[in-house]
């Protein structure tokens, strides 16, 4: 194992992208839906734990500014994946609507884009220092 834990973090991704993905076949089955809504389902599950587990919850409290670039990233990736597997999913129970649903995607990544690219010191300046 790498001294900085990068191997640790691996597995765990490894692990509860399993578990996504028993969660997806257990709906699919549940629901009697068809077995090519598993990969939309584990998209949108593994996009909302990177969103809140890894983007929220652990970006480091202490240093906002110093993680606010990785934690935007991270964010990015975990909606990428959630939306992707919602666009999916929607796909599924509404069929026909592929323009729409692309141009609510561009939408999406225009506003996600836009958010992304607004200055550190615009969001920091907002925020009060405790002294």
């Amino acid at each position: 194992m790498s001294p900085d834990g990068k191997r640790n973090q691996l597995i765990q991704a490894i692990g509860f992208s399993i578990i996504a993905i028993g969660l997806a076949v257990l709906l699919v089955t549940y629901f009697e839906a068809s077995m090519l809504l598993i990969v939309p389902i584990a998209l949108l599950v593994i996009g909302a734990y990177v969103m809140i587990a890894v983007g929220i919850l652990g970006r480091n409290k202490n240093n906002w500014n110093a993680g606010e670039k990785k934690t935007g990233r991270i964010l990015f990736a975990g909606s990428l994946l959630a939306v992707v597997g919602i666009l999916f999913i929607a796909n599924y129970i509404w069929p026909g609507n592929e323009i729409i649903l692309l141009a609510l995607a561009l939408i999406w990544l225009g506003v996600s884009v836009m958010l992304m690219s607004k200055k550190t010191d615009s969001f920091a300046s907002g925020r009060k220092v405790a002294n």
